[in-house]
């Protein structure tokens, strides 16, 4: 009988076979993740890989302000954003916004509110979030089966789930940069970033010299199996991440107390602690350097928990962001302005997505979707039902610029696993897919 391959053994056929007709050692495959990008990029568009590539998952905290409804969601087909998602004005025909998303567990009961924050990607009432099976199966031939990177996540639940267990993630983005980018740290495929052993380590240590630096040889060996365009996209690739490398290392220089730890990316003192949008921007920038350098297909951003502890020095307001939700006035105005800041990060986030290229040089955004989620409707009530979720990207294959009925949240999880061809795959975990939202 001939045999059978799954989906996943033929890519991994595939890129292996790609390996060996670039000339490129297994040695420099497995200790430059350059490299390994670089093949899987080869192998994907040899299959003539096209359409949903990636998949980022953009975690905001505690819902939106209501006044009289919601102040996030349009109202109707015309897409006026009310106040709380104004700032999405540039980019709202990129997205699918939905009028009634209801954050549920398996059984469709209302679980808006603090705590178990995996339930945002389905993990109430189920063993594993819906990014960890795609990674288990769609993600686990890239150098990295999934990216968690979060931006004053801490400690508390996370977004992801792994049987039945919260996973932390990785709050330091030095560290995260160091794991993708670095020499030796073993990007074979299935490997994934999260609160990863030794990776606070490797942020905590100054460098004498930078990840390129300690790359010399592989990258001259690399380059010299490439030509045209493959080359001039590694070229793009390098000058990316120096770049990053540069605005990393200004972020960890220590102000305040002259005695900061120089590798401490975050520190319980508020005084020696970056901007949080500053913070959220970076870690963006990262989630966009490790799709388009193709280390993975799988990013989760999550930015704080469910806790809400953060301040934003810049605003009106100068509490921390959850007192934003419980001392708002009649008119809104304080988590208004808070959650409206962070509607200002999510755009500019998908439009560096929109600006920067994919491998075959078209536009990343139309080639990633983008899930922002959260864990409440209304902040102030902790509600379940109206819940500010929005689908964004995924070029001609969205319905893009809509207003969609939603139901369940985990309905739109089910429709991503449509999206991406691997919903026979993967378990379900809402109640039906939607219709209207794929062309």
């Amino acid at each position: 009988m001939k045999k059978t391959y799954s989906f996943q053994e033929l890519e991994r056929r595939a890129f292996l076979q790609t390996v060996g007709k670039s000339g490129l050692s297994m040695g420099l495959m497995k200790s430059s993740a350059l490299a390994t990008s670089m093949m899987f990029g080869r192998t994907a568009h040899a299959a003539g890989a096209t359409g949903i590539k990636n998949i980022v998952f953009y975690y905001v905290p505690l819902g939106t302000p209501f006044k009289n409804g919601s102040l996030f969601n349009p109202k109707d087909n015309a897409l006026n954003l009310p106040a709380a998602s104004a700032p999405m004005e540039s980019i709202k025909n990129e997205c699918v916004f939905f009028k009634d998303a209801l954050i549920s567990d398996d059984k469709g009961n209302g679980k808006g509110g603090h705590g178990d924050l995996f339930k945002c990607l389905g993990g109430a009432g189920r063993p594993n979030t819906l990014d960890v099976e795609l990674a288990k199966t769609w993600g686990s031939n890239t150098p990295f089966s999934s990216l968690l990177l979060g931006v004053r996540a801490e400690t508390k639940k996370s977004c992801t789930q792994v049987n039945g267990r919260s996973v932390n993630y990785q709050d330091n983005a030095k560290a995260s940069f160091e794991r993708m980018f670095g020499k030796n740290v073993q990007n074979t495929p299935g490997g994934a970033v999260s609160n990863t052993g030794g990776g606070a380590d490797l942020a905590s240590t100054k460098r004498a010299q930078s990840v390129l630096d300690t790359q010399k040889e592989d990258i001259k060996a690399l380059r010299a199996q490439l030509t045209g365009e493959e080359r001039e996209r590694l070229d793009q690739h390098l000058d990316s991440i120096e770049k990053l490398e540069q605005r990393l290392s200004a972020a960890q220089q220590p102000t305040g107390s002259a005695c900061a730890n120089p590798g401490q990316w975050l520190d319980d003192n508020d005084n020696i602690r970056r901007h949080f949008g500053d913070e959220v921007d970076i870690t963006g920038d990262l989630a966009i350097l490790a799709l388009q350098c193709q280390q993975t297909k799988i990013a989760s951003v999550q930015l704080a928990n469910s806790g809400g502890g953060f301040t934003i020095p810049e605003l009106n307001w100068s509490g921390r962001y959850h007192a934003s939700m419980h001392k708002q006035g009649g008119d809104k105005t304080n988590h208004t302005e808070t959650r409206r800041y962070l509607s200002e990060r999510f755009t500019l986030f998908i439009e560096k997505l929109k600006a920067a290229k994919d491998s075959e040089g078209n536009s990343l955004l139309d080639s990633t979707l983008v899930l922002q989620t959260t864990c409440m409707a209304d902040g102030q009530q902790h509600s379940s039902n109206n819940a500010p979720f929005v689908l964004a990207g995924g070029g001609s294959a969205i319905q893009r610029g809509s207003l969609a009925s939603c139901g369940r949240h985990t309905n739109i999880l089910d429709t991503i696993g449509e999206a991406l061809g691997v919903d026979n795959q993967i378990p379900t975990f809402g109640d039906k897919k939607l219709t209207g939202i794929l062309t």
